[in-house]
């Protein structure tokens, strides 16, 4: 009977202990390692009848507050990917022009939440 009890705690305490490994090792990989303030990548779509001719992201924090081309001669329909560099923030403004001479403006994008950018008409 005690080697039953025994055996029975014992399996008791190793699930315990790989539950607690498993959710240890889980919220650890959960965590990206670009840090909590990077956006990583980012998908441009767009959805115009004019081509874009150019996409400018700047930034909005502290020293990532620099200006970056993301997106040149993109046709209506197709879409492109780039990557920014770890803890380039999460905040940016969008300035992009078309072929059309039409322009779009966006301010205080949040591109850690927001990671595909449709520009429509």
């Amino acid at each position: 009977m005690t080697l039953i009890r025994h055996t029975l705690t014992r399996s008791m305490v190793v699930a315990a202990a790989a539950v607690t490994l498993s959710l240890t090792a889980t919220s650890g990989f959960a965590q990206s390692k670009r840090g909590p303030s990077s956006p990583g990548r980012i998908t441009v779509e767009n959805k115009r009848d004019a081509a874009l001719v150019e996409l400018k992201l700047v930034g909005k924090e502290g020293a990532a507050a620099t200006e970056r081309v993301v997106a040149k001669n993109l046709a209506p329909g197709k879409r492109a990917t780039f990557t920014l560099p770890p803890r380039s923030g999460c905040t940016f403004d969008l300035a992009g022009t078309f072929e059309d001479d039409s322009v779009m403006e966006a301010e205080d994008r949040n591109l850690c939440r927001d990671k595909v950018l449709r520009l429509v008409e």
